[in-house]
């Protein structure tokens, strides 16, 4: 089977997981450390777990694109790429210490529900892959039947010739 491959959508697409998953959460949690340093509590660990997940995340989506559609590997790297962001969101959202302290009472928010539909969403992604691979696999691949026949006598008649397949 030859699958074509996309280089340059493969670095694209590094590029963007990369700039959404690393980069914005890099810049957003900077600016605001610095314009609301009494903030700063509520991100530890934040960038460590965007890097440590959000980096190979990014590998494995460029890897998944650059293989067409119905080759094992883009099955493979499509359902880590799946994994690493289930990972990703859960550690992300679960680093950041959402809440704050009143006169009385501590105010905390668990981003627990949003947290379980980008979860599905992620996991829905990965049955995408599967299902996509069952789908095109083979799609690519073309039998060539070579078929050895003899041509026609010329003088023969139609009811003497053989049926040839």
């Amino acid at each position: 089977m030859t699958s074509k491959r996309y280089p340059y959508w493969m670095i694209f697409v590094l590029i963007i997981y990369l700039l959404f998953s690393v980069v914005l959460v890099w810049i957003g949690v900077n600016q605001i450390e610095t314009r609301a340093p009494e903030l700063s509590f509520m991100f530890e660990g934040t960038i460590r777990y965007a890097v440590m997940f959000g980096v190979p995340m990014s590998v494995f989506a460029g890897l998944t694109s650059y293989f067409s559609k119905g080759d094992l590997q883009r099955l493979v790297f499509g359902l880590m790429t799946s994994a690493l962001l289930v990972l990703y969101l859960y550690f992300v959202m679960n680093s950041l210490n959402l809440g704050w302290q009143g006169d009385e009472l501590v105010y905390t928010i668990t981003p627990s529900g949003i947290l379980i539909l980008f979860i599905i969403a992620a996991a829905l992604k990965g049955i995408y892959h599967v299902l996509e691979f069952f789908v095109h696999k083979g799609k690519g691949e073309e039998e060539v039947v070579v078929e050895h026949r003899e041509e026609f006598p010329q003088e023969a008649a139609p009811e003497e010739t053989a049926v040839y397949y």
